[in-house]
């Protein structure tokens, strides 16, 4: 750390005082007679030593609160995962779908198994620099899953949302309502849920950052996949479809797909700082029939493996972009998040 000087400069004694190679004065003032106010030096030395260890903090890094949060976010994600932090790598792919784990741990674990901790499952490739975490169903452990990744910076730069949504009748946006088997790339989110609004005012909108979001885009393009993008409503409940006073709500939103994560996720991971996007599934059009064992079937025996493989490469090569970006402020974030590059940074 560079030699800094404390320096309180008035009538009378001085009192030096040293720590880290930093030297601070403190001067008592004299009283009439020529005469010197110990007890105001005592208390100018109290004042010293107390931005003495506010100077020390600055020099070791994290102060002890953060430090503190992130051992305790470390130990809940080690608690929850049964994975080692050393496993995890710094581009994330969270998801509320178990079926997903098997099938990343397959295609891109190279032969590692998953592993199961006391509420989530996650896998690893350390070839394609991409962990996958399933944090269950619903905002609250959606919130969960960001708030202990977003306390961990120098392990987690990225994190992409590989969720489904339900498609709803279209609102003139497109000359089509989503479709199942469709990609969707949210740009913002309506805040229903209520558990954002523990993160940012509700009057806050809900969106992804932007420089992720505009990097998913590109990738879906580049890899040949076909998009759309648009509103999702988030709510806080599942078994809404035969609500029609709540349908009625959801269709004045103007909104295209609804799900029950991703405002929560945007708006929690904003408030943390972290670089979140989604890139979701369109599973079912709601409106039209609900979800039922038949549909859940297809989904994830025909749809789900392709969504899982583009979601690693775009974000393997979100995380590879990124890193090499000229924007000064993409830069910066990049510099305080993790640093080491994964074997293969441009995946195929």
């Amino acid at each position: 750390m560079a030699e800094s000087t404390k320096e309180l400069t008035e009538q009378g004694a001085k009192v030096t005082t040293t720590v880290a190679g930093s030297s601070a004065t403190a001067a008592a003032p004299a009283e009439p007679g020529g005469t010197t106010d110990h007890g105001d030096v005592l208390r100018r030395l109290a004042s010293l030593e107390a931005w003495q260890k506010q100077a020390s903090l600055g020099q070791q890094g994290t102060p002890p609160d953060r430090r503190e949060e992130q051992r305790i976010a470390t130990e809940k994600l080690e608690r929850y995962t049964g994975s080692p932090i050393a496993a995890f790598q710094p581009w994330v792919i969270i998801t509320n779908f178990n079926d997903y784990i098997p099938i990343f741990a397959r295609e891109f674990g190279g032969g590692a198994e998953p592993t199961k901790g006391s509420t989530w499952v996650c896998a690893h490739s350390p070839e394609r620099g991409v962990s996958i975490i399933n944090y269950n169903m619903g905002s609250p452990n959606a919130a969960i899953v960001v708030d202990v990744l977003s306390r961990i910076p120098e392990k987690f730069e990225l994190v992409l949302f590989a969720g489904m949504v339900g498609g709803l009748p279209s609102y003139g946006t497109y000359d089509r309502a989503l479709q199942v088997g469709d990609l969707f790339v949210p740009v913002a989110a309506v805040r229903a849920e209520a558990v954002s609004d523990f993160y940012l005012d509700p009057k806050v909108p809900a969106v992804p950052d932007c420089d992720l979001q505009s990097a998913v885009l590109a990738e879906v393009q580049r890899a040949g996949k076909s998009c759309w993008r648009g509103i999702v409503f988030t709510m806080n409940i599942r078994f809404w479809e035969f609500d029609e006073p709540f349908k009625a709500k959801i269709q004045a939103s103007s909104a295209d797909a609804i799900d029950m994560e991703t405002a929560t996720i945007f708006t929690a991971a904003r408030r943390h700082g972290l670089k979140v996007a989604a890139l979701h599934l369109v599973s079912d059009e709601p409106f039209e029939a609900p979800k039922d064992k038949a549909m859940a079937k297809h989904i994830f025996e025909e749809l789900a493996p392709n969504h899982i493989r583009i979601a690693v490469q775009v974000l393997a090569a979100c995380g590879a972009e990124l890193r090499t970006s000229p924007h000064p402020d993409v830069q910066a974030y990049m510099r305080r998040h993790a640093a080491v590059a994964p074997t293969s940074p441009h995946p195929s």
